[in-house]
């Protein structure tokens, strides 16, 4: 990032510790043991990895809120997988 906020080259990975932060403090309790943050952050990174070319953003800040956006996707979809009533 350059003195005015403005990404030098995108990079989704700089944002690992901050995504795993926010991971560890939404998720679902139920999920704690089925799951680990470090993983739902690795998914995000992957995808957000995948989709780079999509992103139109020009600061860090840009860049956060869309991985957050991935992030909870990501997170509402692990509940949602989880929860599922089990089908024999």
């Amino acid at each position: 990032m350059n003195s005015d906020g403005q990404l030098t080259e995108p990079s989704p990975e700089q944002f690992r510790s901050y995504l795993k932060l926010l991971a560890n403090m939404n998720l679902d309790s139920r999920l704690r043991s089925k799951m680990d943050a470090s993983d739902v952050v690795q998914q995000t990174l992957l995808q957000a990895h995948r989709a780079l070319a999509q992103f139109r953003g020009k600061t860090d800040g840009e860049m956060a809120a869309w991985l957050r956006q991935i992030l909870a996707r990501n997170l509402a979809h692990a509940v949602r997988d989880y929860s599922r009533d089990k089908r024999n």
